[in-house]
């Protein structure tokens, strides 16, 4: 399917233009990898995500992507997907967060933190007014997430926007280290010595090896297969089947 680039507007010092399919974005891979490392974006966010869950949930949706650059520079990335809901007999559309699905939290867009407001606004805007969604949904939003007063601000400063904004309960975060040393440092030493004795005996008593292990394409097709066979013999369809998009 060919992508297709409606014409940009713009804010100011901000150039703002608008994709409709994932495969227009590959042009722009890199960049977006390094912007989601400089703004610490989830790993839901970033590109090869993107290409992985859209092959999976695609089907059924409708893609729209919003791209901020400043000064010829990559500053901001808003996937959307657009969906089809029925309440009883009257069809209506939605606008969401692409990526994702609807119960995961997102703390960190691929954006510059200084520009969510004019993406977020355009964003709106350009769901509402030209592709005629009856509602585009955040949620949930953490109260962690950078985000949450950007779109309180937006709807206030629009006053035909009626915002549906609740406390859906708690959440936990835990803070992580980039290294499982770095994680081993910040327990108590009492902690830290039994781990390490418990791991010396697994390793001594039953040969335990450790490994991190990125999968191949074909590794995750066996996977899907494999997963998918597994919950189809006891009458279920599985996670790829259940959500196939």
């Amino acid at each position: 399917m060919a992508a297709a680039a409606n014409p940009p507007s713009t804010s100011p010092a901000l150039e703002l233009t608008w994709l409709d399919h994932p495969d227009a974005l590959g042009a722009i891979h890199a960049e977006w990898q390094a912007l989601a490392e400089r703004t610490k974006t989830d790993p839901f966010l970033r590109p090869a995500w993107l290409q992985i869950w859209w092959r999976h949930y695609g089907a059924r949706r409708r893609f729209t992507c919003l791209v901020a650059r400043r000064d010829q520079q990559l500053v901001g990335v808003m996937p959307f997907v657009l969906e089809r809901l029925w309440f009883g007999p009257v069809p209506f559309s939605v606008a969401r967060p692409a990526c994702v699905d609807p119960h995961v939290m997102i703390l960190r867009w691929p954006v510059e933190p200084e520009y969510l407001p004019a993406m977020f606004a355009e964003a709106i805007d350009h769901l509402l007014h030209q592709h005629g969604v009856l509602a585009v949904s955040f949620t949930p939003v953490s109260e962690e997430a950078d985000h949450a007063p950007v779109l309180r601000s937006v709807a206030a400063d629009h006053p035909r926007l009626a915002l549906r904004d609740h406390d859906a309960g708690r959440h936990v975060v835990v803070d992580l280290p980039p290294t499982f040393e770095e994680y081993l440092q910040r327990i108590s030493a009492n902690r830290r010595s039994q781990f390490r004795r418990r791991r010396k005996r697994l390793v001594a008593e039953v040969g335990m090896t450790s490994d991190s292990i990125v999968p191949t394409a074909e590794q995750m097709d066996a996977f899907v297969a494999f997963h998918n066979a597994h919950w189809q013999e006891r009458g279920y369809g599985g996670h790829y089947v259940d959500w196939p998009g």
